[in-house]
């Protein structure tokens, strides 16, 4: 638990600051959560003690995260998922895909046990599905049916790689440079795997629940 003895919160340089007492500095820190939450990028609190910063700029990201994740939770909802990417498609539709971007529980387990870390695996959870969505929106007419849908999804997904942008810096694993490196090919030819859409957001619900520790239930 964080304590807080004196906190300067800045909004605009234009604007000023004030001092916030002991006697409100939970209620404060629990509204700074909140509101990272919404709108993530508002460093707006000043820490005397820079590892309580750092520590409370975790917790922020993470909470933002959650956010999200719940978000997308009730998008993918199961009877939503068979709506938006199975009725309204042709019968055995597929899209073409890189091969990393088939990103199922089997291969997170597999390569937990190739030493990626979760950090990794949580941002290549990101970024593929990130890629799979552009993909999936590339073969949507404007006006079809379920490109609303997936445009919301991928806006979701806009929001987690801004939680992101700094581990991207911060990659050490030659191994997810790789992938990242792969999946980013614009060349149509490299796209060999086919795959029924629906699939692919299945696969995204379901390593969301296997890497993500987030209060499903909120």
């Amino acid at each position: 638990m964080i304590v807080i003895t004196s906190i300067n919160v800045v909004t605009n340089p234009a604007i000023g600051s004030c001092t916030y007492n002991t006697k409100n500095a939970e209620a404060l820190q629990q509204s700074y959560l909140f509101r990272a939450a919404l709108r993530i990028k508002e460093k707006i609190f000043l820490l005397h003690e820079e590892r309580d910063f750092s520590l409370l700029g975790v917790l922020a990201v993470v909470y933002s995260q959650c956010v999200h994740l719940l978000e997308l939770n009730s998008e993918l909802q199961y009877g939503l998922r068979v709506r938006y990417l199975k009725d309204y498609f042709p019968v055995n539709y597929a899209v073409k895909v890189h091969y990393e971007d088939i990103y199922r529980t089997i291969n997170v387990t597999r390569m937990q046990k190739r030493s990626f870390t979760e950090k990794d695996l949580k941002l290549l959870w990101v970024y593929i599905n990130s890629q799979v969505l552009e993909t999936v929106l590339e073969v949507l007419p404007k006006r079809h049916p379920s490109r609303a849908y997936v445009e919301g999804i991928s806006t979701l997904f806009t929001y987690l790689r801004m939680d992101m942008e700094e581990m991207i810096d911060d990659i050490e694993d030659e191994r997810v440079e790789e992938i990242l490196y792969r999946i980013s090919d614009m060349d149509e030819q490299t796209k060999n795997k086919s795959i029924r859409p629906k699939a692919l957001f299945d696969n995204c619900y379901r390593v969301m629940k296997q890497l993500f520790h987030c209060n499903w239930r909120t």
